[in-house]
């Protein structure tokens, strides 16, 4: 879905009164917020629901990991965090370049696979 379109103006149009009507219902109006991103998200390709779940799955993880944790617990759970959402989008923005770069580099001599992945939308 493309912010340009009037698919999205009705989109954004429902969301927001429903936004609206559930603001005082901050347990309903979350589940309604994700499921809103999740259908968003999934317009343009739906096979990358389950990349966007993983990832809101680990970071929910994390996030109650860290708020359990204290002192240098909590930094370097912190830290973990950032390096598997940092990872996540190097796999998908960067796993070509560097496999290309090392193909060059070594004069043709590495014999990985290219990915040709798309950037999933919201992963940075």
């Amino acid at each position: 879905m493309l912010f340009p379109t009037f698919t999205f103006a009705v989109f954004f149009l429902v969301v927001y009164a429903v936004h609206q009507v559930l603001r005082t219902r901050l347990a309903i109006w979350k589940l309604f917020m994700v499921a809103a991103s999740y259908v968003f998200y999934g317009w343009w390709n739906w096979r990358f629901c389950g990349l966007i779940a993983g990832s809101t799955l680990i970071n929910w993880l994390f996030a109650r990991a860290i708020d359990d944790a204290r002192g240098a617990r909590r930094r370097q759970l912190t830290r973990a965090a950032v390096v598997a959402n940092l990872a996540l989008l190097g796999v998908f923005k960067y796993y070509d370049f560097f496999i290309i770069t090392a193909y060059n580099d070594s004069g043709g001599r590495i014999d990985l696979p290219l990915l040709a992945l798309a950037l999933p939308v919201g992963i940075s």
